[in-house]
């Protein structure tokens, strides 16, 4: 583990930047020391990464939707073309 002491991990969580990914994979061994303060910083810190984490993820699939309604509608106009053509013949 990075922290070589309780200390030294309480004392990053006391600093305001925001925590990297391999520190808060860092703070797994350090659950049952660290204080409530510490605690609360760090569940804020995994919330709001939840919380980006399901935005992108909403963009995506709103993105992702709209291109297979587009595609779906191009893949229906040769069939509707044809049902057109079949019940009324231009000739």
């Amino acid at each position: 583990m990075p922290f070589r002491s309780q200390l030294e991990a309480e004392q990053r969580l006391d600093d305001p930047r925001p925590l990297t990914p391999d520190e808060v994979r860092d703070y797994t061994g350090w659950y049952q020391v660290i204080g409530t303060g510490g605690m609360r910083r760090l569940t804020v810190e995994l919330a709001l990464r939840n919380l980006t984490a399901i935005q992108k993820f909403d963009q995506s699939t709103t993105r992702l939707t709209w291109a297979i309604a587009i595609l779906t509608a191009l893949m229906a106009l040769p069939v509707i073309f044809s049902w057109i053509e079949y019940f009324w013949p231009s000739s």
